[in-house]
């Protein structure tokens, strides 16, 4: 199977980078500084129909929409798009980006995760908000690990099924 390219968008300070060292190296670091650009991680998923490889491309919080205007975006299989649960302006942003990515690359999958949930639970409108925009809303926490590894696995799933049909 040919290596995935995702793209990994959202505001700065929500936990892209958290997310894909927990994903890359199953750990947490709190000593990290923010992503300039874009930082790649390439990663192997193990499902049922054998595996599924994939690069990670981390980007820059602070592109926000502008990141279709990067080559950054060129050929994104998928997107995991995340949000600080704390922080509303990042759902928003978030919600931004996931529209902005259904229209440049109409049928491919996006994930929303709502990230930091060891902090705090998001509100069901907030959950109703995100579910009407994304395929797939995940709740994680990057720091403790919880629901990242599912996560992965439910995207990497949903590009596998496209790929099928």
């Amino acid at each position: 199977m040919r290596v995935k390219k995702i793209l990994l968008a959202g505001s700065a300070a929500v936990g892209k980078t958290s997310l894909s060292r927990r994903l890359k190296f199953g750990s947490f670091e709190t000593d990290y500084k923010s992503t300039i650009g874009v930082q790649l991680h390439e990663l192997r998923i193990e499902m049922d129909s054998g595996t599924f490889p994939m690069v990670l491309w981390d980007t820059d919080g602070n592109f926000g929409e502008a990141i279709f205007d990067a080559v950054y975006a060129k050929g994104s299989a998928a997107a995991i798009l995340v949000c600080d649960v704390t922080r509303p302006d990042t759902v928003v942003n978030m919600i931004n980006i996931a529209k902005k990515f259904s229209e440049v690359f109409p049928g491919r999958p996006s994930m929303c995760i709502i990230n930091k949930i060891d902090i705090a639970e998001p509100s069901a409108s907030m959950l109703e908000e995100i579910s009407q925009q994304s395929d797939h809303v995940a709740l994680c926490s990057a720091k403790e690990g919880t629901g990242v590894q599912e996560a992965i696995l439910a995207l990497a799933e949903q590009i596998a099924h496209r790929e099928r049909l």
